[in-house]
């Protein structure tokens, strides 16, 4: 699922993303990834089906508030849609929860960045 999740935010975003850090010096938007959960669930049914659920914790840094607006409606566009062309890494995303890590961080207008954006998503195999 990692290369999922990589995949997703260079194709549709062209953010470079990291597992558990983001490197130095690298152009926005940029993010880091981190593995919170993951789940297997088997049915037993008498067909034997299984499913697979990894959520990752995303950060993304962006250079102003249009970056990551734009992030934030795509992600959520893409959420729970299936026949995308991600297909063969992940069947289906879900968007947990969507944080603007900004003001915590006294970040409340477009002169100051980074602008940083939190999201807890679901990749189902």
């Amino acid at each position: 699922m990692r290369e999922a999740i990589v995949a997703v935010f260079k194709d549709k975003f062209n953010c470079d993303i990291y597992q558990n850090m983001t490197p130095e010096k690298v152009p926005y938007p940029v993010g880091a990834f981190a593995i919170a959960d993951e789940i297997v669930n088997k049915e037993i049914d008498g067909y034997g089906f299984t499913s697979r659920e990894v959520i990752f914790d995303v950060s993304i840094v962006c250079k102003d508030l249009n970056q990551v607006d734009l992030i934030r409606y795509m992600l959520l566009e893409l959420s729970g849609k299936t026949g995308h062309r991600w297909s063969n890494l992940f069947s289906v995303m879900f968007v947990r929860s969507v944080e603007d890590v900004g003001p915590y961080l006294g970040v409340d207008n477009d002169e100051n960045p980074p602008h940083i954006i939190d999201f807890r998503l679901s990749f189902f195999e």
